[in-house]
């Protein structure tokens, strides 16, 4: 997984910056963007905001 590749260097390089007395280890969630096309869309799905 791709947090796994990059964990390690951000560890060693980070300052450790601070946020309301607390040091900042992680970072949670992300956004992707793709192309939205049929091929994207049968490969990975799409999100659906319905109610049923």
């Amino acid at each position: 997984m791709y947090f796994n590749q990059i964990k390690q260097p951000w560890y060693e390089k980070t300052l450790y910056p601070t946020f309301c007395g607390l040091k900042l280890l992680c970072i949670d969630g992300g956004v992707w963007r793709m192309p939205d096309t049929k091929e994207n869309d049968i490969a990975f799905g799409k999100l659906h905001n319905d109610k049923h």
